[in-house]
């Protein structure tokens, strides 16, 4: 591990010192370069606190830096080995367990959602396939039923919820992301064909294997490795006082008030769609597997080649925006998920600018995660500059 030189960022006569540490091949200096520079250049108004980044080529680390700080006070260094809340990239786990199952013939992605879970059924759902809720089109971003603040803590209220729920569009005709629901869709799903939660299942048979830091609901020597994740909710989808769209005010009813994703209610409890927790290092490993190279497999390659192939690239009506949407992932979809130049690569981000980016043509899986969130739906500048910093450097190789 080196210590690299810290970044100093001046502000109103005030100097920030940012320690940044890890490793990085000199082939790859324009990597480290950026990732400096976001110490310094603000992402709209927000300033980098602490943050992680690492680029895996053939399944092995090429760069792996962290910097900064845990917290917003910037007291407690980031670690080798912090975890941070990584909100919607967490759905890329879940479409991953979900295509393994498939893989393994434990369940078919064509087949009716009820054949499965046989509650689903109700509210003229009989009929729904699974691969709806991977790439969606199930038409239930939201719940009609409100439920409580703080619902999105009881799995069974949830999952009852959805079960019984008509969709608000027919399946398949329309999409609409799920930002909460889909995790508690396909976990339910898991949840009956393997007797274990989501995140039971993923560390047994997926990140456990392969050593990868990224979990769903964390012990408590893992939470002990948080960062703080500093929640924004002015301006956001999250906000109140935010244009009041049927899905956003819907979407804001089953969470608790305020800030939670650095409580620990909300780091111990499956919230699979948005509260799986991970480091830099963790999500390259993971998608390094899914790609297929390195020392670890997850799936099959023509299960590999199902996940990241478009299933439609329709404007979806939650976040107003175009997605290429693959099985369970997001296919390059640059503004809104820029995965760098190749149109085939795959993955998932998260709100606030954390990000996992797989290039099947060069073995590449680029990641960055941070806690300081920006209010974009995007990916936006900071992971891009760490992307294009990447290829950049392939270039000249």
């Amino acid at each position: 591990m080196s210590q690299y030189q810290p970044v100093v960022f001046e502000r109103n006569g005030e100097s920030l010192n940012f320690p940044i540490h890890g490793q990085c091949d000199d082939r790859f200096s324009g990597v480290l370069a950026d990732f400096q520079q976001n110490y310094l250049a603000i992402d709209g108004d927000v300033e980098e606190v602490g943050s992680a980044a690492c680029v895996m080529i053939d399944g092995e680390p090429v760069v792996d830096l962290w910097g900064g700080f845990k917290d917003r006070e910037r007291t407690r260094e980031w670690e080798e080995d912090t975890l941070v809340a990584i909100r919607s990239n967490s759905k890329g786990l879940c479409g991953i367990v979900a295509n393994k199952l498939a893989d393994e013939g434990v369940i078919d992605l064509d087949a009716p959602v009820a054949r499965y879970w046989p509650e689903f059924a109700a509210g003229g759902k009989a009929d729904m396939p699974v691969r709806y809720i991977l790439d969606h089109r199930a038409g239930l971003p939201v719940l009609t039923d409100p439920l409580w603040p703080g619902a999105i803590y009881d799995w069974e209220a949830m999952t009852t919820a959805l079960a019984a729920q008509e969709p608000l569009w027919v399946p398949g005709e329309e999409a609409g992301y799920h930002t909460i629901t889909q995790g508690f869709l396909i976990g339910e799903i898991v949840r009956r064909v393997t007797g274990m939660t989501i995140g039971q299942y993923a560390r047994e048979h997926v990140t456990g294997p392969i050593g990868a830091d990224f979990y769903f609901g964390l012990t408590p020597d893992e939470e002990a490795r948080c960062a703080e994740f500093l929640d924004i909710i002015e301006g956001t989808v999250y906000d109140p006082k935010a244009p009041a769209s049927p899905f956003a005010a819907r979407l804001r009813q089953q969470f608790p008030p305020g800030v939670q994703a650095s409580t620990s209610q909300w780091r111990r409890a499956e919230v699979p769609s948005s509260n799986g927790h991970a480091n830099a290092r963790g999500m390259a490993r993971l998608w390094s597997a899914v790609l297929g190279v390195g020392k670890h497999t997850i799936l099959s390659m023509p299960a590999r080649n199902r996940m990241m192939s478009v299933q439609h690239e329709l404007h979806e009506m939650v976040g107003n925006r175009t997605i290429r949407q693959g099985m369970g992932c997001i296919v390059n979809s640059p503004p809104w998920a820029y995965f760098g130049p190749n149109s085939k690569a795959f993955g998932s981000h998260g709100f606030g600018g954390s990000a996992v980016m797989a290039d099947p043509d060069r073995n590449l899986v680029i990641a960055y995660v941070m806690n300081s969130p920006h209010r974009s739906l995007s990916t936006g500048i900071r992971s891009r500059r760490i992307i294009d910093a990447t290829y950049e450097a392939l270039s000249s190789l």
